[in-house]
């Protein structure tokens, strides 16, 4: 098979804390895409351990903000990592962010919102807030026009961010734009943990395979409605046959953009499953036509996604991250029935 653009990289968990050599190509499995072993350097521990959390990087500080931690409770606070000093300092934030979510605004701050209303994950929120890097301070914003836990965001470019999704409760798509928000449309298919992907200044389509509670027939969505901001919804004969890969985590569009915005140039790549569980990624291109429909397609690639890797059977999660300078997809896995640890941000 033909060399295509994007080579997949994958990082198998178990050995990412682990010395060892690099693994070549002709290593990898038997009709796999090539495999990789990633040396990675662990950072010190947070100061308060968290999970569902928000995560932004600014100049040499990682943050994160938000979360839940022992015992499933919500932490109002937030806490940056400087590679200067070694260490991480711990800010409050004003309201909590449990299964919140976030985009990075055009100055480099982030724009926070929505998460659990108690502990344990139940119930949603109204309030969002900007995290200022740079200040290393909160500043309130407005409240949503909908109370939202399990969203997900997305910028539309001068800081216009697109909202959608909720989790035990109905959804509708607004925007935040200027200091305020706005209420667009109502959603053909109420949906948590949505993708949010621009596919122009003006335009974006937002799906996912899990509904708004998890009951037995909207956990999974059987059928997948794709909501557009622009034009009405819509539903590509692909997502028939291969749903999104979903783990209750909103994903940045950004982490999977392979387009250039300058150029007007809008693609995605998507982890997706078929019926059986054999995974693939999905390529998602703008229309080139003003009111067509976005392409949805199988990318090609140079071997199967293995389940198995060095004598382990290994679980291909839906995080991916896109190199674009270097046309790789990252996509990251741990195994099975193994203690996964917390991967160390470069």
């Amino acid at each position: 098979m033909k060399r295509k653009s994007h080579i997949l990289l994958l990082l198998a968990g178990l050995f990412l804390l682990c010395g060892g050599r690099a693994i070549a190509a002709e290593d990898s499995p038997e009709d796999s895409i090539p495999v990789h072993r990633v040396e990675y350097t662990r950072l010190p521990d947070m100061n308060i351990p968290r999970a569902d959390h928000q995560v932004t990087q600014y100049g040499n500080e990682v943050t994160v903000i938000g979360g839940h931690t022992t015992g499933f409770v919500r932490t109002k606070t937030a806490e940056y990592y400087s590679f200067k000093t070694g260490r991480w300092t711990t800010v409050p934030s004003l309201y909590f962010h449990d299964f919140g979510f976030s985009s990075r605004l055009e100055d480099g701050s982030l724009f926070v919102g929505g998460g659990a209303e108690k502990d344990f994950g139940v119930g949603q929120t109204f309030c969002t807030e900007v995290y200022c890097p740079l200040a290393h301070s909160f500043t309130p914003a407005p409240i949503m026009n909908r109370s939202r836990c399990l969203a997900n965001s997305a910028n539309l470019g001068s800081d216009r961010i697109v909202i959608a999704g909720n989790w035990y409760r109905e959804d509708l798509i607004e925007i935040f734009q200027d200091g305020e928000f706005t209420v667009v449309k109502e959603v053909a298919q109420h949906r948590s943990t949505p993708y949010i992907l621009p596919i122009s200044k003006d335009d974006a389509i937002i799906f996912s395979s899990f509904g708004n509670d998890d009951s037995k027939e909207n956990s999974i969505l059987e059928d997948i409605v794709v909501d557009r901001l622009k034009y009405g919804p819509f539903t590509p004969e692909i997502l028939r046959q291969y749903k999104p890969v979903n783990n209750y985590a909103p994903k940045s569009d950004s982490e999977i953009f392979i387009g250039d915005r300058e150029k007007g140039i809008y693609s995605y790549l998507v982890m997706v499953a078929d019926s059986s569980g054999k995974k693939g990624l999905m390529k998602i291109d703008a229309p080139k036509v003003e009111g067509e429909e976005p392409l949805f397609s199988m990318l090609e690639m140079e071997g199967e996604i293995p389940t198995e890797l060095f004598g382990r059977k290994v679980e291909m999660g839906s995080h991916m991250t896109v190199d674009r300078n270097r046309e790789r997809s990252v996509l990251h896995n741990h195994p099975i029935l193994h203690r996964q640890d917390c991967s160390p941000l470069h």
